[in-house]
């Protein structure tokens, strides 16, 4: 595609045509710099899974407090990754979909109602398509392996 642009992109002057010359340190002809060296051995998660004795509880990178400090929530139910949610500690559509199929766990493990913590995740942030999903998707992947362990196995054939 680049190559069909090349007539145009010649004509060019500026900002554009100066951030398509090849940079220094980056493969012939490759316009893509190399990983910055210092965030090399990083790690940072924004979302997890904290299994017993200190869980179930879903911990969360508080997004609020970036950049200045690194700071995480531990949600033991829906009801406080609910607020998380809410006052935006929780964000981006990726990780919000994660954080709703999380709650949705968080309620199945500790024995609540599954249906009523994927309505109260979805209704977090009602224009959050992607928490929706996650918390609909985990709801349909709970009811299904409910209703398959109380089948019988005649049903199974």
């Amino acid at each position: 595609m680049l190559a069909s642009l090349a007539p145009i992109l010649a004509r060019r002057r500026g900002p554009l045509k100066a951030a398509l010359r090849t940079v220094p340190g980056a493969a012939q002809g490759s316009t893509h710099r190399p990983p910055l060296t210092h965030t090399q051995g990083m790690s940072t998660m924004a979302l997890r899974w904290l299994d017993p004795p200190d869980g179930p509880a879903v911990v969360l990178l508080d997004q609020t407090r970036l950049p200045a400090e690194e700071t995480y929530l531990t949600c033991p139910d829906v009801a406080s990754l609910d607020d998380a949610i809410r006052r935006l500690v929780v964000r981006g559509a990726p990780l919000l979909g994660l954080a709703g199929a999380f709650g949705v766990a968080l309620a199945a493990y500790r024995g609540e109602d599954v249906a009523a913590a994927a309505a109260t995740l979805t209704r977090s942030r009602p224009t959050a398509v992607n928490l929706s999903w996650g918390a609909a998707r985990a709801l349909a992947a709970y009811q299904r392996t409910r209703r398959e362990a109380t089948s019988t196995p005649a049903d199974a054939e």
